[in-house]
């Protein structure tokens, strides 16, 4: 029942100290101590304690006696209603911690454009969009400026993000093992990347993505929290989670998820055509200039569906329309839609005409369209890739559509009707 602690390399130390975690528990429910789980967990530490065992994972010479501190803090940040069950699932915490090679955390990214009707959009087993409320977003708020109540700070670089009830964050959960804890930065970071990269190919949008706290799943013994001190880039338009973009999201998430782990993991993987198309996509979001985003959506169209010597201006439009078009009138309307954008690149270059910002509310359509537009066909080549189809196999059904006019044999093959 009571742990005792020292310093590192302690025997050359004539100090120490007792911590009394029946005393802790206690403090917040008297009647603890005559119930057989807080027994079990006093044995438990005591047994840590007199085994000099570590807990479970590497901390140098630090030893069994580290996990009393670390106990005391978990234990001691309790909601004002504590009673069995409370205590029970902690212990449940701390005896899965100690029973396993492995732990999980998660990270909040903070999708500040989003607006919508959804409270929670489960993703898959590891990933969600949920809609904060008053607990949560103290919660995540808490853990990365350790404080209680939000607020800007006066000190340091800037702003930081604040998330806010009913703004939506995306969660991203992972697994690493317990000797790896002091890496948690790198899988945070990397965890980060492949949700967000997978968000932004899920559905077409805008506005910023940025990570703005983390947690532990479960009982960890956290040496310090990392801060995240990003601002906001400036976004023109917003996401809009409804119904319909979340049936549209669920259906390519499993796609956009493994692209993303691909990319993040080894972008050689992904064929070089796709990888530039999507690269271009991603890095659209982080232009702020209008004309950039234009160039980069062409880019991405051209990776696509474009050959050596073609007339792009041409070729490219045709080819995008008859690869994702659903009928006639759509394919007339993305030919217009994306040799409009040649059209416009080519009088950017030379300086005859530009995007100006802000944007009037037909450029801010025609954009939308646009990444839309490169969303559907890089979702078309991933579809194809899982096929055994690459780009030239494509772009030869492309060509011998149009040639005869007869669509089956492209749709058989693509099937495009995912989208």
């Amino acid at each position: 029942q009571n742990i005792e602690f020292h310093p590192p390399s302690s025997a050359t130390v004539s100090w120490g100290e007792r911590l009394d975690i029946g005393a802790v528990i206690t403090q917040v429910w008297p009647e603890a101590a005559a119930m057989d789980s807080y027994k079990a967990a006093c044995a438990e530490l005591q047994a840590l304690q007199d085994e000099g065992k570590a807990v479970a994972h590497n901390i140098g010479d630090l030893g069994a006696a580290f996990l009393g501190p670390l106990v005391q803090r978990y234990l001691t940040d309790l909601e004002v209603k504590f009673d069995q069950s409370r205590f029970q699932k902690l212990y449940d915490d701390l005896e899965t911690y100690l029973d396993s090679e492995f732990v999980k955390a998660r990270v909040f990214l903070h999708l500040q454009s989003l607006s919508g009707d959804i409270g929670v959009l489960e993703l898959d087993a590891r990933h969600s969009i949920i809609r904060l409320d008053e607990n949560t977003a103290r919660h995540i708020w808490s853990r990365g400026a350790m404080a209680d109540v939000p607020g800007r700070s006066s000190f340091g670089q800037g702003p930081m993000i604040i998330p806010v009830p009913e703004q939506f964050v995306l969660v991203g959960t992972f697994e690493f093992r317990k000797t790896d804890a002091r890496r948690l930065s790198l899988f945070l970071h990397s965890e980060a990347t492949r949700s967000s990269f997978a968000f932004r190919l899920a559905h077409q949008g805008s506005g910023p993505i940025k990570v703005v706290g983390y947690d532990h799943i479960g009982f960890f013994p956290e040496y310090g929290r990392f801060g995240f001190r990003e601002e906001y880039l400036k976004g023109r338009y917003a996401y809009t989670l409804n119904s319909s973009v979340a049936e549209q999201m669920k259906r390519l998430w499993a796609d956009a998820f493994e692209t993303s782990k691909e990319l993040e993991a080894d972008a050689t993987r992904v064929p070089a055509s796709i990888r530039l198309s999507i690269m271009r996509y991603l890095g659209s979001f982080a232009e702020k200039v209008a004309e950039d985003r234009l160039l980069d959506y062409v880019i991405a169209l051209e990776a696509s569906c474009g050959r050596e010597n073609d007339a792009v201006s041409y070729r490219i439009p045709l080819r995008v329309a008859t690869l994702i078009g659903r009928d006639s009138d759509e394919r007339e309307r993305l030919f217009n839609l994306v040799a409009k954008a040649y059209d416009k690149r080519s009088k950017i270059a030379h300086g005859s005409a530009a995007l100006t910002e802000p944007l009037d509310e037909s450029n801010e359509n025609f954009l939308l369209d646009l990444q839309a537009t490169v969303l559907r066909t890089i979702h078309t080549y991933l579809r194809a890739q899982k096929d055994s189809l690459n780009k030239q196999d494509v772009i030869r059904l492309l060509d011998s559509a149009i040639r005869r006019q007869d669509r089956a044999v492209l749709e058989s093959k693509t099937r495009p009707e995912f989208l």
